[in-house]
């Protein structure tokens, strides 16, 4: 059985706080993305983002739609786990948490600020690190010999280079692990407007603590077996697991508004 922190009827009572919490998100989830939702259709809020953004190799609705999804999808499959008691391992447990967080956090990050010029700079940024990658995909399939089907054509890569240096012009894509810092400062600022106590900085080292460790287990490192945790993996994963799915609840809660 997985070690995953539960110790007292506290630990318990958290653990069924967060399956009701996660059971929230994914309610939401299907009712902004319901069978009539069309990305051009998202609300104010994104689509004055959109038209703020230089044409781009990617539409940044296609980067929110998707961190959504994998926001929702992977904290949503650790609820289907932990309900239904289905037997998994310690390290697809990690790999669902950070890619929650990584969608999540990319959410809230653009999503987040209260001023409109920060949360188009910020787009910005997200759309510089979404056509960063794909250009480098790009890179690696041109060059392929033995599966022309998914070779892109010179139709294809030319006007995406194109939007792509335009992109660049304005600024190097950044990392996962810096829009992680900023996306936590943006947390805690909006969880502040809520209601919530917390000290400045806390919630960036405990977003920094989960992505660096969840990375190191979803990579197949020996490191994340050194460092605090429970018996099956580093960390508490209860409390992790509780941090996560209340970033995905923010996130999606902030897709939803269209303020």
């Amino acid at each position: 059985m997985i070690d995953i922190g539960l110790r007292s009827q506290a630990d318990h009572d958290e653990l069924t706080r967060t399956i009701q919490l996660i059971d929230t998100i994914e309610w939401l989830h299907g009712e902004l993305f319901d069978s009539n939702f069309d990305l051009a259709d998202w609300n104010g809020k994104v689509r004055s983002i959109a038209e703020g953004l230089p044409d781009p190799p990617v539409d940044i609705r296609h980067t929110l739609n998707a961190s959504l999804q994998a926001s929702q999808g992977c904290i949503s499959q650790i609820g289907i786990f932990l309900k239904n008691n289905v037997p998994t391992s310690p390290v697809v447990l990690q790999a669902l948490l950070r890619t929650s967080l990584l969608g999540s956090g990319r959410v809230i990050y653009v999503l987040g600020p209260e001023g409109p010029e920060t949360r188009l700079a910020n787009a910005n940024i997200v759309l510089r690190q979404d056509s960063n990658s794909l250009i480098k995909a790009y890179a690696a399939f041109e060059k392929f010999e033995y599966s022309p089907t998914l070779r892109p054509t010179p139709e294809v890569l030319a006007p995406q280079r194109a939007r792509f240096e335009t992109l660049r012009a304005q600024g190097p894509p950044i990392g996962e692990e810096k829009v992680l810092a900023a996306m936590s400062r943006v947390v805690e600022e909006a969880l502040k407007r809520k209601g919530y106590a917390m000290q400045d900085g806390s919630l960036g080292e405990r977003i920094t603590w989960l992505f660096h460790v969840c990375s190191g287990s979803a990579h197949g490192f020996g490191w994340p077996r050194l460092v605090p945790g429970t018996e099956s993996m580093p960390g508490v994963f209860l409390a992790d697991l509780s941090l996560v799915a209340a970033v995905a609840h923010l996130a999606i809660t902030m897709a939803g508004d269209g303020d």
